[in-house]
């Protein structure tokens, strides 16, 4: 009885494992991760870290808003420039996918935005160019240390020397990084609960004494 019991607890713990695989995390552009900790801010209050990494900010020359921008909610953002603008990770990930969209948000939309990904040794890995429209790039890229941005189109919206070329990111998710892993979903633990319930009812059967018999 205790070989069935040990096996049904062995099958339990791979269910779980393969209906609850390990989540994607999201990139927070705002100045509080999603796990309630302060990030780091810039002089000018600009967020420029969440729990796994850094990202582009400050200003251009000075003059205006460089970098990303919380927007809306603080899995979203806007990017005014986009020149060389990045997402760097302190440790290899695996990206999963990011949502690239219209700037409603200010000045000229960009034409184009090419998203390049490279590991720890610069090592160019892949790359797809978004030309418009909200899109979905999936990558699912191992060992992914630094994405670029870089921009076509625009132009010199506000008179002061440089071109604008704005779009607007959200749902960076990635898997792996040093931060703290997200918490399970709740019905992951409602699976655990219903096995081990399982499991002790089981057990409890198996501990009664046979009833006895009567010989007639």
């Amino acid at each position: 009885m205790m070989t069935m019991l040990k096996s049904m607890g062995l099958a339990m713990v791979a269910a779980i494992a393969l209906i609850a695989p390990a989540q994607a995390k999201v990139v927070i552009f705002s100045d509080m991760d999603i796990y309630g900790n302060f990030t780091q801010v810039d002089g000018n209050g600009n967020a420029v870290s969440f729990v796994d990494g850094t990202f582009s900010h400050g200003q251009l020359g000075g003059v205006d808003p460089d970098g990303f921008h919380p927007f809306i909610v603080p899995t979203m953002a806007y990017n005014g420039y986009g020149v060389d603008e990045y997402i760097s990770f302190y440790s290899g990930v695996t990206l999963n996918s990011l949502t690239l969209m219209n700037a409603n948000c200010c000045g000229i939309t960009a034409a184009s935005v090419t998203v390049s990904l490279f590991d720890s040794g610069s090592n160019f890995l892949t790359s797809q160019t978004w030309t418009g429209g909200t899109e979905v790039l999936t990558f699912d890229t191992a060992n992914t240390s630094k994405v670029l941005f870089n921009v076509t189109g625009g132009g010199d919206f506000y008179e002061h020397g440089y071109n604008s070329a704005w779009f607007e990111i959200a749902d960076v998710t990635y898997e792996g990084g040093t931060g703290v892993t997200p918490v399970p979903e709740p019905q992951t633990y409602a699976l655990l609960l219903s096995g081990l319930f399982l499991l002790t009812f089981t057990a409890r059967r198996a501990r009664r004494p046979a009833p006895a018999r009567t010989v007639l």
